[in-house]
Order: structure tokens, then C-alpha cells, then sequence
């Protein structure tokens, strides 16, 4: 795995990569779509008040963690790169 990128076509992998990490946000959205959907099928405005405010903590949430993946994907990248592969696991 270290030499994905020496020794295969670079614009394949990324999206062998990315695909996955799109279609786990389209499932996210098509969820808080039907969740929605759902919850106003019961005609309680305080229960679509909740589905409608709790989709921003959601989405804070998936953002923290988008940083803390793209940021550790990036020092282990940059560790690979220097050829510290042990302290990269």
C-alpha cells in the first residue's frame, strides 16, 4: 500500500479513494431527506422543528470529522513520503 502511488495511475486511485467518501455523503443526504419526509408525515410542527434543527449539529459534526481525517490523511501522506512508514502507522 505505501507504493500506490509510485507504481499505479494516480487518477484511478483517487477516485477508487474518493468514490466511496461521495457516495457516504449522498447517503447521508438522502437519509436527512427521508427522515424529514417522514417525521412530517406526522403533521407535529415540534417534530420537524427538531429534524430542521438538529441537521446543523449533524453537519458540524461530519465537518469536525472531515478535518481531523483530511489532516491525519495528510501527516501520514507526508510521513510516507519522507520514508517514515513506521511512524506513519
Amino acid at each position: 500500500m505505501t507504493n500506490v502511488f509510485e507504481e499505479k495511475n494516480i487518477s484511478k486511485e483517487v477516485l477508487k479513494l474518493g468514490i466511496p467518501a461521495m457516495l457516504g455523503s449522498l447517503t447521508t443526504l438522502i437519509y436527512n431527506i427521508v427522515d424529514t419526509y417522514f417525521v412530517a408525515l406526522t403533521k407535529e410542527p415540534a417534530m420537524i422543528a427538531g429534524v430542521t434543527l438538529s441537521v446543523p449539529v449533524l453537519l458540524i459534526m461530519m465537518s469536525i470529522a472531515c478535518i481531523f481525517g483530511m489532516g491525519g490523511g495528510s501527516v501520514i501522506a507526508r510521513l510516507i513520503g519522507e520514508g517514515k512508514v513506521k511512524e506513519s502507522a
